[in-house]
């Protein structure tokens, strides 16, 4: 049987095309995986992954201002005066800091974090949303045993929240103020 010189089936690329999202501009083209949590879809996706240069990582968190309207903010400041709740995300393993009875805001800025693929030149969405970088969430398992990104983690999370949205809450698991939550939360 007589080998291939190219490193790409016609299967690859016709895969490839499906699920492709974007390009970097580092020329590495972005492809959509299962389980994707991707909150910024479409034109704005792909604007905020031109101005992405991987600088050859093979994993990364990028936030770019994208000089234009992106999108809501979900991820905002809170002050002592908001309405706060705990409340298990579909799909997660931990609770989140929620704040009620407010609305995501206006930005021009996109987070997008992307893994390098096996495959030459293909990077994978893990996530995007409208709105600047973030802290992992205190539980996040990538946390454990690194005593200094846990207390930024929970320095990040005690001044912001998600604005609460119930399609995003998994109403089979507990959720309520911090004293009710107080097992759930680390």
């Amino acid at each position: 049987m007589r080998r291939s010189r190219f490193r790409y089936t016609r299967h690859d690329y016709e895969r490839i095309q499906a699920n492709t999202l974007g390009v970097l501009l580092s020329n590495e083209i972005v492809v959509d995986r299962p389980n994707t949590h991707a909150h910024l879809i479409g034109p704005d996706l792909e604007a905020a992954l031109l101005l992405v240069d991987a600088k050859g990582r093979d994993y990364l968190v990028e936030e770019v201002d994208c000089g234009r309207h992106i999108g809501e903010a979900k991820c905002v400041a809170t002050k002592p005066s908001d309405a706060i709740g705990y409340a298990y995300r579909h799909g997660r393993e931990g609770p989140t800091r929620f704040v009620l009875g407010r609305t995501p805001e206006p930005t021009t800025h996109a987070t997008v974090v992307l893994k390098r693929s096996e495959k030459p030149g293909i990077m994978l969405l893990i996530s995007a949303w409208a709105g600047p970088k973030s802290e992992l969430e205190p539980w996040d398992e990538q946390l454990r045993g690194n005593e200094t990104a846990l207390a930024q983690s929970q320095a990040f999370w005690d001044t912001h929240a998600l604005v609460f949205d119930p399609d995003e809450i998994d109403f089979s698991r507990p959720f309520g103020t911090a004293e009710e939550m107080a097992e759930h939360l680390v």
